[in-house]
């Protein structure tokens, strides 16, 4: 806890512009706890920033904050200061009894803000449970997370990364916003383009803490020139998955995907450019897309089937004959796959597209894709 009362009940907030003595003045006062009135103690050691902390066996409605990392202490000082600074209105572990909830930081312009800057995982109901709570109540939800460790990151480049599940729950508009405050900077991964089980292409920009306004900066749409880089990577993974996945399998003649390039006749080293394309729902199929594209391909082969001809029905067959997961994210996914295929006019295995053709219909697509 960064908050604590005293004797007054005036509010004591740990800001890192404390001086030592100042933390020696304040261990020398009672302490108490802004919910629960139970003494606190003042913790100032040489692992963690300044904190208070309860005395041992006592229950609280707030206890399920203390323990927390060093980085998400720093994290919500840096974030108040900040926007202190900025003249917004602004509170620290504000309690809001009658949520049971206390976020990391309150914020009002015109509408309440609910920051909470996750440094851990928590349980998906638990993260939906205080999500609605904060809607019903009229209060904004905005979950930052902690920046993961990627080795070698490169701002300004494009990032082979890996997101678990948990942080996949945080992609808004096709970018995840994260804070690291030992840097003090933002990190803004955007224009993701999924590729398959947790793995993720993206742009990787930074936004100093001293640059950014609230509500957060949003990036800018993509353009074409950016989406062509980014394009161009997808075709570098593409070139390098199928080159595995159809020399170094060791399934045989039981390897569906396999099975399908050679029913439809088509070469190992050059499958038509149409099949391994990104699409937005993506992620409802953990198979890297030229997989179960190929295998739409061979469904319609095997059904006397063309593009044409297909309709939802058909879809929702495809994904049961072809053993992949039949949710309303894997029906999306071959719905965008598609409409990507009329757009090319692409009515079965034997059409042709240029590159140049291919990437006109994704960029035309590229709110909905990207």
């Amino acid at each position: 806890m960064l908050v604590a009362i005293d004797n007054q009940g005036d509010y004591l907030i740990l800001t890192k512009s404390l001086t030592e003595a100042a933390l020696q003045q304040l261990r020398q006062k009672p302490l108490y706890c802004p919910h629960c009135k139970e003494r606190l103690i003042l913790k100032a050691g040489a692992i963690k920033i300044p904190h208070f902390a309860h005395t041992a066996n006592r229950t609280c409605e707030s206890l399920f904050a203390e323990g927390e990392s060093e980085l998400h202490l720093l994290g919500k000082q840096q974030l108040f200061m900040h926007f202190q600074q900025l003249g917004y209105d602004v509170q620290l572990e504000s309690y809001l009894p009658h949520l049971q909830q206390r976020p990391d930081l309150l914020i009002t312009r015109k509408k309440r803000y609910a920051l909470e800057f996750q440094c851990s995982r928590i349980p998906e109901h638990l993260l939906h449970q205080r999500t609605e709570g904060y809607k019903k109540n009229a209060i904004v939800p905005i979950w930052l997370l902690k920046t993961p460790a990627f080795p070698m990151l490169q701002v300004g480049r494009i990032l082979k990364a890996s997101f678990n599940l948990f942080y996949q729950q945080f992609i808004t508009d096709n970018y995840v916003i994260t804070y690291d405050p030992q840097s003090q900077q933002f990190f803004y991964f955007s224009d993701l383009l999924y590729l398959q089980g947790n793995l993720f292409l993206s742009q990787v920009l930074t936004l100093p803490l001293t640059s950014q306004v609230f509500p957060f900066y949003e990036p800018k749409l993509l353009t074409e020139k950016g989406f062509l880089s980014l394009f161009e990577e997808y075709t570098r993974y593409r070139k390098q998955f199928l080159h595995g996945r159809l020399f170094y399998s060791q399934a045989g003649v039981n390897d569906l995907f396999l099975r399908a390039v050679y029913e439809c006749r088509l070469q190992r080293v050059g499958l038509p450019p149409f099949i391994g394309v990104p699409v937005r729902h993506a992620r409802g199929i953990s198979l890297f897309s030229a997989e179960w594209q190929m295998l739409f391909f061979y469904f319609m082969s095997c059904n006397n089937l063309t593009i044409g001809s297909v309709n939802d029905s058909t879809k929702h067959y495809f994904l049961s004959w072809a053993k992949l997961p039949t949710t309303q994210q894997s029906f999306l996914a071959v719905d965008d796959y598609v409409k990507i295929l009329r757009a090319l006019s692409i009515n079965d295995i034997s059409a042709t597209c240029t590159t140049e053709q291919l990437m006109r219909v994704l960029y035309s697509q590229l709110i909905a894709i990207c």
